[in-house]
């Protein structure tokens, strides 16, 4: 088994019309190729945007897409994604997150514009 923490990076940016932000949907493909079960973040996870999944060990990259949806379930944003550059190994991190979840008016929402990969075990 192996523990996958995942962290997204947000920026701020105008919400359409009439829409609600609804969260920002995480789907992880562990080590062994398996598609894990997504997790929906609203930005009151510790710390904020971020969520520990437990995968299977395998010689396949991690593999993280990121994408916010509204209230409603209709996408916001283009998916982000992030892939392990080894397996089992080294990453290219994305910078850690720089703002922490504001308390959003509601003209705008939190972007996922990148993603951290951390796999142990």
């Amino acid at each position: 088994m192996t523990s996958i923490v995942v962290t997204v990076q947000t920026q701020s940016q105008a919400l359409p019309a009439g829409a609600a932000f609804g969260g920002i949907n995480v789907d992880v493909v562990d080590n062994s190729g398996q598609n894990l079960p997504g997790k929906m973040l609203d930005g009151t996870e510790t710390p904020p945007w971020s969520h520990t999944f437990t995968g299977a060990s395998g010689a396949a990259a991690v593999q993280v897409t990121a994408q916010a949806f509204d209230a409603g379930g209709n996408t916001l944003t283009q998916p982000v994604v992030a892939t392990q550059t080894t397996a089992g190994g080294g990453f290219v991190p994305v910078a850690p997150p720089v703002n922490p979840p504001p308390v959003t008016p509601p003209t705008t929402f939190p972007a996922p514009v990148g993603v951290s990969i951390a796999v142990s075990g």
